[in-house]
């Protein structure tokens, strides 16, 4: 999966050796093959915590950049839909929705956001360029790839393009009002 990070506001990079410790709130990555003599090294992103103004001005300028229209889907075909009122007291209305989306190549899902519509997208074949930005305020362009998941939660605004010239299958589990 290859990631494009940009933060609305700037991250510090620190190049430590393996034997610094890293906090919790840090984000690692491993570099290199480790060895007896030539340990690996670690990039530490610092985390940063990103007012909620610049947060929404980056929501805000994804929705503003992104395609205001689906196109080029060849199909959705609804697989399931289990209504959530006997599974949760504090549910009712809700249900939750199984659907295969085929994207054709250049297809496009407009961006939108999530708020109470929880879901998860499982790439079943091929690659998918998603642009988002998270709940923390952190805007990625992501290729999704067969076998990844994009999770959705209520304060993701986010779209997707076929841009691999391909046919894309994704798998979407969502909760959704009931219909």
């Amino acid at each position: 999966m290859k990631t494009i990070i940009r933060s609305a506001v700037a991250s510090c990079l620190i190049l430590v050796s393996q034997s610094s410790l890293a906090s919790d709130n840090n984000v690692t990555l491993h570099l290199g093959a480790e060895s007896e003599h030539e340990p690996s090294s670690v990039i530490m992103v610092a985390q940063t915590v990103v007012p909620e103004a610049e947060k929404e001005a980056a929501r805000q300028q994804l929705i503003a950049d992104g395609p205001d229209k689906t196109s080029g889907i060849a199909a959705v075909h609804k697989l399931g839909l289990v209504p959530l009122a006997n599974e949760f007291e504090a549910i009712h209305g809700r249900a939750l929705r199984i659907r295969e989306i085929i994207f054709e190549p250049g297809g496009v899902v407009a961006v939108h956001k999530h708020e109470g519509r929880p879901g998860a997208a499982y790439i079943i074949e091929g690659e998918i360029t998603e642009h988002r930005v998270d709940v923390d305020g952190q805007t990625t362009t992501t290729v999704r790839q067969a076998g990844s998941v994009a999770l959705e939660s209520t304060g993701v605004v986010h779209w997707w393009r076929n841009e691999s010239g391909k046919t894309v299958r994704a798998l979407v589990v969502d909760i959704v009002p009931s219909e």
